[in-house]
């Protein structure tokens, strides 16, 4: 409880609390151990702040010192501004940084077989895939976690998706996409069992597309 004089003891709880600051427009100067220092200000009777920034490596493989970061404030400097971080999103096991897609795979026709295909040989994000059955029955887009072409029939696939006869189709995964840890890698099929090996005909499928990053 704060006295002054001149007001009654039970009112001063209500008072505020008066700070001072120290404005100086150069470097904070650094305390020793046992020294009382005063807060600091900035011009506009701001209270100066010290932001750090854990600093680490994402999964993808880019370090935060890659990023555009704007100023931050830090001991013996006078740099004291907002700053702006790269989103990161947890991918299961690590974190992230927000990607937009940025990488393309065509199927302009389909072949006659099951068309396993290596898309990325490495950890990425896919995000829409699109295209034309060109046939009156259903085929099926399978997708696999995987660095190579699946073995199709023996990997198992983590997604699939029915593509309808005679129709176009859009699949749409979301801003922030499926995340796949090894690789991304697909195979049409003529049936939806994760063991079929049916083979499609040539043409069934055109236009495949499928954006990643």
């Amino acid at each position: 409880m704060t006295y002054i004089p001149g007001i009654p003891t039970s009112e001063t709880n209500s008072l505020p609390v008066l700070g001072t600051g120290l404005y100086t427009s150069g470097a904070i100067t650094a305390l020793s151990t046992g020294q009382i220092g005063t807060l600091a200000v900035d011009v506009s009777r701001n209270l100066r702040a010290l932001v750090t920034v854990n600093s680490a490596t994402g999964a993808d493989g880019v370090s935060n010192g890659a990023i555009g970061f704007g100023q931050t404030s830090s001991q013996g400097t006078a740099t004291n501004n907002l700053f702006a971080m790269a989103q990161y999103l947890f991918n299961g096991t690590s974190w992230d940084r927000q990607k937009k897609p940025n990488s393309g795979a065509r199927l302009l026709s389909s072949a006659a077989t099951t068309n396993a295909t290596s898309v990325k040989a490495a950890a990425g994000d896919l995000f829409k895939v699109s295209g034309n059955n060109t046939v009156a029955s259903k085929r099926y887009l399978k997708l696999y976690n995987k660095a190579s072409a699946p073995t199709v029939g023996t990997d198992t696939p983590v997604l699939t998706f029915v593509l309808p006869a005679s129709a176009p189709f859009a699949i749409d995964l979301a801003a922030n996409g499926h995340y796949f840890s090894a690789g991304i890698a697909y195979a049409i099929t003529g049936a939806a069992a994760d063991a079929d090996t049916t083979a499609i005909a040539a043409g069934d499928i055109e236009c495949l597309n499928l954006t990643y990053a």
